[in-house]
């Protein structure tokens, strides 16, 4: 009997195994299978978004200028397959350009969203010795001495920003401003800034006055190609749909499923690229939006 006893918790024992190993089998596959889908959703998204952007370029280079997209970053809502697609596309000329903005340009911009005069005034001098490369101290900037005694590792890059992103590395510059100047800043322009298409913070920065500038975009986010005459912006310029050329597009998918997805490229339409296509990409930036 106590033989038999042994065998039943023997039996048992084994069965509790095989109940376990077939639990984690099931389990692993499940699991397996869910990142399958969430792969192939991401993916499904990622071709929407590419597609969206690949649509937008072909519209801005759309002859007749009614069919154009308007690039002051309004949306633009379309279906693409299953896929529920935004574009919004914004002309990198409204911007201000880190490489070539006057620095009572910038400080301005800094005003606009609070940041006292003292203190814009330092950081856009700081910036103008970050992209010159000499050694030579603005009024209120700072080159390699004054990143040391603020106990950075690393000093002015004396060299043209390469990137919005890098603004973060200059002296005085904080997490915080960096998110609501960034989206007023290029490194693609290289030219002044075209005020048609430019938003409430850069026609400050300019020192349009705030009045002018609301009626301004009042009337141009009302305003579309084929809607007649095009209105003019504060400094007397046309609005146009045609735009510089080149441009920062945004495209977000959404599927039924849930999984979203965000790809903002900028491109240089014209000339193309190595890989045939009629526009080159200067920057690119995916990410799955929660």
């Amino acid at each position: 009997m106590r033989q038999r006893g042994l065998a039943l918790v023997l039996v048992l024992w084994l069965l509790a195994l095989l109940v376990g190993v077939v639990g984690a089998f099931a389990l692993s596959s499940r699991i397996e299978s869910l990142l399958g889908r969430s792969a192939l959703s991401l993916a499904q998204a990622r071709l929407a978004a590419e597609a969206g952007i690949e649509l937008a370029v072909l519209r801005m280079r759309d002859p007749v200028a009614e069919n154009r997209l308007v690039p002051d970053g309004r949306p633009y809502n379309m279906v693409f397959e299953t896929a529920r697609l935004t574009l919004r596309v914004t002309d990198e000329s409204d911007r201000l350009d880190l490489n070539t903005a006057d620095p009572a340009n910038l400080a301005r911009l800094f005003q606009f969203y609070e940041v006292d005069e003292e203190q814009s005034l330092a950081l856009a001098d700081a910036i103008a010795d970050w992209r010159d490369p000499d050694d030579l101290v603005m009024m209120r900037g700072a080159e390699g001495a004054e990143y040391a005694a603020a106990g950075l590792p690393y000093g002015p890059a004396d060299s043209p920003f390469v990137s919005v992103a890098e603004l973060q590395r200059v002296l005085g510059m904080t997490p915080e401003l960096f998110q609501k100047v960034a989206p007023s800043l290029t490194v693609h322009s290289g030219r002044p800034v075209n005020t048609s298409f430019a938003d409430a913070a850069v026609l400050a920065a300019l020192g349009i006055e705030s009045e002018a500038a609301v009626d301004f975009l009042n009337v141009r986010n009302n305003w579309m190609p084929s809607s007649g005459e095009p209105p003019l912006a504060p400094d007397g310029t046309a609005l146009s749909a045609s735009g510089s050329g080149t441009y920062s597009i945004e495209a977000r998918a959404a599927l039924s499923d849930g999984t979203r997805l965000m790809l903002t490229q900028t491109v240089r339409v014209g000339g193309g690229d190595a890989v045939g296509r009629p526009y080159s990409i200067l920057q690119r930036r995916e990410g799955e939006i929660h």
